[in-house]
């Protein structure tokens, strides 16, 4: 017996009275809720996940992937950083320049595979992501 379901990706948002969330959505496939890593973005330098926007309009697509032995479903889409410092050091009120958003691949893993990398790599991760609602052009 085999048993398919139909699994879109889909974008949630908590409750509005949720503070910490609003503005953010959560991305979800079927009964699973998906996570980013840092190990996940696809750039050559560290990049902060705070300094991340997921587009309301994203294109996502899917892909088998390996983690710790287990193989899972990813998602895979692109997302916008910003310009800003997010370091510690980094000034607590900084110019903000929409025009400095630059495009990131990332792969969102399933919420219950994260933190099942090799020892001692970054295990930032996020749920919830500041959504962009303007249009956004996929080339």
């Amino acid at each position: 017996l085999t048993l398919e379901l139909d699994m879109p990706v889909r974008l949630t948002a908590a409750h509005p009275m949720v503070e910490e969330d609003r503005g953010r959505a959560a991305v979800e496939r079927g009964p699973l809720v998906y996570c980013l890593e840092a190990a996940d973005v696809d750039t050559d330098d560290t990049v902060s996940l705070t300094s991340l926007v997921l587009p309301a309009d994203s294109r996502f697509s899917t892909a088998a992937y390996e983690i710790a032995g287990r193989h899972v479903t990813t998602i895979e889409t692109t997302m916008l950083r910003t310009a800003l410092d997010a370091s510690p050091a980094a000034p607590l009120y900084q110019r903000l320049d929409a025009t400095a958003l630059k495009e990131v691949p990332v792969r969102l893993i399933p919420y219950f595979a994260w933190n099942n990398r090799e020892p001692g790599e970054d295990h930032e991760m996020c749920v919830y992501f500041p959504v962009n609602y303007s249009v956004h052009d996929h080339n």
